[in-house]
């Protein structure tokens, strides 16, 4: 017997209720998004990820602004309210890039790291300033700064580099590669002429042996300015590859003898193509007469860990 036309309506009308309550079941039972780690009680060590600014206000301002680089190993604190900075919003944290100072950015650039992956603070300190007289070591030690290293370095587990954040005479020029962590801990050291202004690690496009880059301040009698220094680093050495002057200011009895010069690291296919350019001024103090050499122009190639010399075209007259 046939079903009527009335009994093939409800059958389709029931079967229709059913698909939109399933349908609506589904959707109030949307996949749940992860959830996002919490970070560790504080105080904990994190690794800056990304380059960003450093703040001397838990809100951020334009004044007193300082860069930091990624590989920077920070002590957290603690973290605060979020704030806004260049549109980007995140708590901000507390951070000692060294004991002795502190400073505050967006923890979204931050990275917690696990115990055991990169020497302490305290462990640092001790194998940087061990050659450091007793009566100043206490006092250097809190400008320990320390720096992960990229896996391209060949380093092996927990190798850092770890300088001297400080201007003082008896704490200034400390550089070292430190492997292990604890009493385990151990320094090859790689010490600076001056005072260390800023240490940045450069990974090298391509793959390679990154580029260790290194900011000091020269010092002397009648000597200032400062001084950039390029050096490659590879299975825990690093070995120097050029070195220039920034600025070289030296009084010479009547006269001011001044060498500026410039450094640009442009990343290529497989390296950095690095241009130097470097002129020289001669002042006569009593007169402030000026004499101006020409204008000087090198430039290199850094690539596989070695750097060439790339011929200069002279400019047409």
């Amino acid at each position: 017997m046939k079903p009527s036309t009335r009994s093939l309506r409800r059958l389709l009308q029931a079967v229709s209720l059913l698909s939109l309550a399933g349908g609506s079941a589904g959707a109030q039972t949307p996949a749940s998004a992860p959830a996002k780690e919490a970070p560790p009680a504080a105080p904990y060590d994190a690794r800056v990820i990304s380059q960003t600014q450093l703040f001397r206000k838990v809100k951020p301002e334009t004044e007193d602004i300082r860069l930091i680089t990624p590989g920077h190993i920070v002590s957290v604190s603690r973290l605060d309210k979020e704030h806004t900075w260049k549109g980007e919003t995140a708590p901000m944290a507390a951070v000692h890039p060294y004991a002795q100072s502190t400073y505050y950015m967006l923890s979204s650039h931050l990275r917690p790291v696990s115990p055991g992956e990169v020497v302490s603070d305290a462990d640092a300190a001790a194998v940087l300033f061990q050659k450091v007289p007793d009566a100043s070591r206490t006092w250097c030690q809190r400008f320990t700064g320390r720096l992960s290293l990229p896996a391209s370095a060949g380093a092996g587990k927990a190798e850092a580099l770890v300088y001297s954040a400080a201007n003082d005479t008896a704490c200034a020029g400390y550089l070292a590669l430190v492997s292990g962590t604890g009493k385990a801990a151990k320094a090859r050291a790689l010490p600076r002429r001056g005072a260390i202004q800023s240490v940045t690690v450069h990974e090298v496009p391509g793959g390679g042996p990154p580029l260790l880059d290194v900011l000091e301040a020269l010092s002397g009698p009648g000597l200032s300015g400062s001084r950039r220094t390029l050096l490659s680093l590879e299975r825990g050495a690093a070995r120097e590859l050029l070195t220039v002057d920034l600025e070289n200011n030296r009084l010479e009895k009547d006269t001011r003898q001044s060498v500026n010069s410039t450094m640009a690291l442009n990343p290529s296919s497989n390296g950095f193509d690095i241009e130097v350019r470097r002129t020289e001024l001669r002042v006569v103090l009593a007169t402030g007469a000026e004499t101006k050499g020409a204008e000087s122009v090198k430039r290199y190639r850094y690539a596989g860990g070695k750097l060439t010399a790339l011929p200069v075209t002279a400019p047409k007259p």
